[in-house]
């Protein structure tokens, strides 16, 4: 479980059953996971924070989440959490 106190939430991005939120340490995301949205590495629903995978390292400049999946601007890159139609 990843708690967000103290760290300071720079944006927080809401689609339509998770939320994400970027702090000064990387990104945490909770709610519904059904497409891997939340970018944990799984397919799990989260009722707590819990830190997205793959950030590790990179600059998150900003975040928007769709339905069902969640996109991050790094400096140098874009990152999309989502796993590809059934």
């Amino acid at each position: 479980m990843l708690y967000l106190h103290p760290q300071a939430v720079r944006c927080v991005a809401m689609g339509a059953f998770h939320t994400v939120a970027v702090t000064d340490l990387g990104a945490a995301a909770f709610g519904a996971n059904d497409f891997g949205q939340l970018g944990t590495g799984n397919a799990a629903d989260r009722q707590q924070p819990a830190a997205v995978a793959g950030l590790d390292g990179r600059a998150v400049t900003s975040v928007a989440c769709g339905a069902a999946h969640t996109l991050f601007l790094c400096r140098c890159a874009a990152w999309i959490t989502s796993a590809p139609p059934a």
